[in-house]
């Protein structure tokens, strides 16, 4: 079941793919999960990025969309996509540190209970579309974040086959 059957005709246009191109980024939670390229090692890089645009093949704008983590990884590899990098545990701790940070919040991954912890928590993966595109059996899932910087994690239920 894809998105146009199970969302009211008037958000579909939120929901279609193209809309990456428009999206913004958020530079700061998304930025460790890339490799920094072209010489970029700062947060300042993104300013420069020109939106909306197509999503490149390559480059920085293709690596902060998607890069992913990996535990098969150390540094960076290949990625199963096709396109950009994964990254190890090490790459992860190694940004925080840089940067004085305590955690990566990411998305545009399926994982299968909604939300997903990498590099000792360090880093989470949050996807909110349950059985995404109809092709996948995954819960979606919503963070919040409260004023102590607890997080917290509201299950989307996986909808019956």
């Amino acid at each position: 079941m894809d998105y146009v059957t199970r969302f009211h005709e008037h958000t579909k246009g939120l929901l279609d793919f193209n809309n990456l191109n428009y999206s913004p980024l958020a530079w700061l939670s998304i930025v460790p999960t890339s490799k920094i390229t072209a010489g970029s090692s700062s947060f300042d890089s993104g300013s420069s990025l020109q939106r909306p645009t197509a999503i490149p093949d390559t480059g920085l704008l293709c690596d902060l969309l998607w890069s992913d983590p990996s535990k098969d990884v150390k540094g960076w590899g290949i990625n199963d996509r096709g396109v950009s990098y994964s990254f190890g545990a090490d790459k992860v701790s190694e940004f925080l540190t840089k940067h004085d940070l305590d955690l990566v919040c990411r998305a545009h991954q399926v994982v299968e209970d909604g939300y997903e912890f990498f590099a000792d928590r360090q880093l989470v993966t949050i996807f909110s579309a349950p059985n995404y595109c109809g092709e996948f059996d995954n819960a979606g899932a919503m963070t919040s974040v409260d004023e102590n910087l607890l997080c917290s994690f509201q299950i989307l239920k996986k909808m019956p086959g």
